[in-house]
């Protein structure tokens, strides 16, 4: 079961707003069935000034996903067992 304090402590840190505008730049962006490289690196780049660590993984020949990882501080909570 979840912690509800933990839930709003989490929810707290979105900015709606930015929320609004990162949905608003990846519409903008085209992105059919195997023409998704300008979004993932697009999405790269976004992510990457936030501070996660990210790759490009190559699908196929010029085809790329975008793959990435926030690295905690290692001093979360416990799980209960």
């Amino acid at each position: 079961m979840a912690d509800p304090a933990a839930e709003q402590a989490v929810l707290g840190q979105i900015d709606r707003t930015e929320l609004v505008e990162l949905g608003k730049s990846l519409v903008r962006i085209p992105s059919f069935i195997g023409e998704e490289t300008p979004a993932a690196r697009w999405v790269a780049s976004y992510l990457s000034s936030r501070g996660y660590e990210v790759d490009l993984q190559e699908v196929e020949k010029g085809w790329f996903q975008t793959v990435a990882t926030l690295k905690g501080s290692g001093k979360g909570r416990a799980k209960k067992s």
